[in-house]
């Protein structure tokens, strides 16, 4: 065979040979919709990447919604976020509900003996086709009883579970993080409160909502192998309505400030459809609606909080708006003010529909809420407390019996 007809049959043969692949990873990517790419390496207890299923979801207004799920020996897992379909669920959410949450995502990650549900939102402008995010995970919840996670797929790398039995060969299973239950009901909740013991001390809480200033809400997580609730994380919300609400406590009286929010109930089952037992499950509970237009002094349901003494032997000054108060605390003092929303409500509901049993059914289980430095000016809540001349008082504030989160739950006593 001649150089020229070698030199022709060479170039000839490679283009054949890697233009399948050349074709195939074009239609890929160009069927990828422009996406916001995140980026999770599981790590172990020596922050080494190690072995871990991970799943990845987006929050849409219908819930959380898987976008990846992978066990990987440690190599990132990379799951693509379809910008412009997230931003136009949410944009109609807005238009339907008046309420929008910042782009949050739930990152699962699972290793043979620890776990993390880890959620974050991120702000909109951050939300841009091919920006990548990375994330790094130490699972910081650890479990009763190490569990197998199985092995990889070398063939297509999918979650699998490597099951041996006596005489045959490996056979696999897809594994699957699978949403299997959900509910969502509104309630009344005190985010505020003050009470006076006293016929010589009064008080005055005010809050107010500017439109499109973002809250701050917790998700709340349970794992089946871990037996107890956790902060996941938080996530951001927003409504174009507007809301205010002030309220006088009198001497011997109480008061509140509260608001109507929607919460939301899932049930996520990690499984294996050809196997016959269910590896874990993970309950989510949050707040999917609020809505700042039903604020008012009514009251509503109280988270369970214990007291603590905050201020002592304050002398009164007069009960009088220009008098000085004995106790004032403004939200925009703090680089973050946090109040909780009661879900004994919720849970009670969720076990009377059999929807969880103990140990899940927590009573003195809350949500929290906060105003972060972004909504400082646009988010007002005040607490403001005056005693009469002659007396002196203690001020209490209350923390929640669950994980001791704070509150805007308050009481003034007079000291005899």
């Amino acid at each position: 065979m001649s150089r020229k007809v070698i030199k022709f049959i060479v170039p000839l043969l490679l283009t054949l040979i890697l233009l399948p692949s050349f074709v195939y990873s074009f239609s890929f990517v160009s069927s990828l919709p422009s996406s916001y790419v995140i980026k999770v390496v599981p790590l172990n207890e020596n922050y080494n990447p190690t072995k871990a299923i991970v799943v990845v979801e987006a929050l849409y207004p219908e819930g959380f919604e898987v976008v990846a799920q992978k066990l990987t020996n440690g190599e990132p897992v990379l799951a693509y976020v379809d910008v412009q379909n997230l931003t136009n669920a949410w944009n109609k959410e807005e238009e339907l509900s008046h309420c929008k949450a910042l782009p949050t995502f739930s990152i699962v990650v699972l290793t043979e003996d620890r776990l993390e549900d880890r959620i974050f939102s991120i702000q909109w402008n951050e939300l841009k086709p091919f920006a990548v995010k990375e994330v790094y995970i130490l699972p910081k919840i650890k479990r009763e009883k190490k569990v197998s996670l199985g092995e990889v797929s070398k063939e297509n790398n999918l979650i699998v579970l490597a099951k041996k039995e006596e005489g045959k060969k490996e056979t696999y299973y897809m594994q699957e993080f699978r949403l299997v239950d959900s509910y969502e009901s509104e309630k009344r909740v005190a985010f505020m409160k003050l009470k006076t013991f006293i016929p010589y001390a009064q008080g005055r809480l005010t809050a107010s909502y500017s439109s499109y200033s973002t809250l701050t809400f917790s998700v709340n997580i349970f794992f089946q192998s871990v037996g107890s609730w956790n902060l996941g994380g938080t996530f951001g919300l927003s409504s174009s309505e507007s809301g205010y609400a002030s309220v006088g406590i009198y001497g011997s009286s109480v008061g509140y400030i509260s608001m109507v929010i929607r919460e939301r109930f899932e049930k996520w089952n990690i499984y294996y459809p050809s196997y016959p037992n269910v590896v874990d499950t993970e309950y989510k509970v949050y707040t999917i609606r609020f809505y700042p237009g039903t604020m008012s002094g009514d009251p509503g349901e109280e988270a369970s909080v214990s007291y603590t003494c905050v201020k002592e032997n304050v002398p009164g000054q007069g009960t009088q708006a220009a008098d000085p108060p004995i106790y004032d605390e403004l939200s925009s003092q703090f680089s973050s003010y946090h109040t909780p929303a009661s879900l004994m409500w919720f849970v009670s509901a969720l076990v009377a529909l059999k929807k969880i049993e103990s140990p899940a059914a927590l009573l003195t289980l809350v949500g929290d809420i906060s105003v972060g430095p972004e909504s400082r000016t646009t988010i007002i809540w005040h607490t403001g407390i005056w005693g009469e001349k002659g007396h002196k008082f203690d001020v209490y504030k209350a923390s929640t019996q669950w994980k001791g989160l704070p509150t805007a739950y308050f009481y003034v006593v007079e000291v005899l």
